[in-house]
């Protein structure tokens, strides 16, 4: 699902006559990247939170995603609360550095949490029964049962948290930039190019390679 930044970065650079490069980096790693000036602008899908706004300015909110609970079939296929998540017999594998961690904290704090650097190892841990679940932003966990229906559930359908995301820039950048970027992200969500993006990728399967194997 992170194509839809791809796009949403390449048509801003295209629109700006500006080449864009893309630069991998760990979740942990961004903030400090750009304050540094290793880049010059994050847009993965960073939620907007005061702590995080502290240190980097953010552009008006893209993307608006929420927080679900994917599960083991086997080990917790059978749950049928939100709460019953909320014990210590109970892992959950959750993105290091990522907001899904304090959201964790707070709504199921007396499960134990397993810290992962990526979306991709959590789902194998998933699937593997090495933890009892994960926590993740839609569509992620949609995406993945469809995958995996044999190995994995989604026994509750509680949203945990809603979230806003917004284009993350160093704060030394200057008010006539982030004025650019935030009218730029109003005229795509008025003629509707970033809805359209997000249902491509959100909502339709057909990007997606089928490794169902």
């Amino acid at each position: 699902m992170a194509g839809v930044r791809f796009d949403v970065a390449r048509q801003l650079g295209k629109d700006l006559g500006v080449e864009v490069q893309f630069h991998e980096l760990s979740w942990e790693q961004l903030i400090p990247a750009l304050e540094v000036g290793k880049v010059d602008m994050v847009i993965s899908g960073m939620t907007i939170t005061t702590a995080r706004n502290l240190r980097v300015n953010f552009t008006i909110p893209y993307s608006n995603t929420s927080i679900r609970i994917l599960a083991n079939k086997k080990l917790a296929g059978h749950f049928t609360q939100l709460q019953a998540f909320n014990r210590h017999s109970v892992t959950l594998a959750v993105r290091t550095g990522s907001e899904v961690v304090r959201v964790a904290e707070k709504v199921l704090p007396k499960a134990n949490l397993s810290l992962f650097k990526d979306e991709a190892s959590m789902v194998e841990a998933v699937r593997s029964g090495k933890v009892t679940a994960m926590l993740s932003a839609s569509p992620l966990p949609e995406f993945m049962l469809e995958l995996y229906p044999k190995e994995l559930a989604m026994p509750v359908t509680d949203i945990l948290e809603r979230f806003s995301e917004g284009f993350a820039v160093r704060k030394q950048q200057d008010v006539d930039s982030l004025n650019v970027l935030n009218n730029w992200i109003l005229q795509k969500l008025n003629n509707g190019w970033l809805q359209a993006r997000h249902d491509e990728w959100f909502t339709s399967t057909d990007w997606r390679v089928d490794d169902k194997k």
